[in-house]
């Protein structure tokens, strides 16, 4: 069994608290990510090493780009990973010839910044993404066109946190700040999905993400400036 922890060492920097761990389906691996930018594979028959991936997209490998990524799954077949990271988006990454920087597919439209936000495969296949968001909607992506073919509401209290699908049939369990836990199935009285409210709530979603991430940048580089700072202080 494997066990979340706060303290594994990274032999390239310091020790990062974790947010979430996933095991391959079939292969002794696992994933696990937290408070930086990067996905960890490791493989549990050598841990010593180094990790076998340290995924991420390209415009996150600056070090000093500030972010966090709250959850990370395998698909069915442990040939891709999806990670959703805070204040930004949802990213799909090839877990069998991974290359530094590269992604397969970005989902964009919901909103993580208030709580550790979970995301997930969908379908018998993994043919959809599912995230819940600060809005209160459960999203649906379409894994290869990233377009949102569904959304509804999925909690009364607001967020929307954690998504479980059945293993074998269309059967989804969702949590959030609510005190219950909700079983969806597939019972629409209406196809197709009702998406009349879809361009409002992404665009507030979008506009939200931005000003914290403007508000994210202020703060970094309030550091920044203040480390440089007290560094011509000590050395002068």
């Amino acid at each position: 069994m494997l066990q979340l922890s706060s303290d594994l060492q990274r032999k390239y920097t310091k020790k990062v608290g974790l947010y979430s761990i996933s095991h391959h389906p079939y292969m002794p691996e696992f994933c696990v990510s937290g408070c930086d930018n990067f996905v960890l594979v490791y493989d549990k028959r050598n841990m010593k090493n180094n990790p076998l991936h340290m995924m991420c997209p390209e415009h996150l490998l600056d070090y000093g780009s500030i972010s966090s990524v709250t959850c990370c799954v395998y698909n069915n077949a442990g040939t891709e990973i999806l990670a959703t990271y805070g204040n930004e988006n949802i990213y799909l990454f090839n877990n069998l010839c991974y290359e530094k920087g590269a992604f397969l597919h970005c989902y964009k439209g919901h909103a993580n910044q208030q709580t550790i936000k979970g995301v997930n495969f969908f379908g018998p296949n993994c043919e959809y993404i599912i995230s819940g968001s600060d809005c209160g909607n459960i999203y649906y992506w379409d894994k290869n066109t990233e377009a949102i073919v569904n959304f509804m509401p999925g909690d009364i209290s607001g967020v929307v946190n954690c998504l479980e699908p059945h293993p074998s049939v269309p059967i989804l369990a969702t949590s959030g700040l609510d005190d219950n836990i909700k079983i969806w199935t597939s019972s629409a009285e209406t196809y197709p999905p009702d998406l009349a409210d879809l361009e409002h709530c992404v665009s507030r979603n979008m506009a939200r993400t931005t000003l914290e991430n403007v508000d994210r940048l202020d703060h970094g580089q309030f550091r920044f400036f203040m480390r440089y700072y007290l560094s011509r202080r000590l050395n002068s």
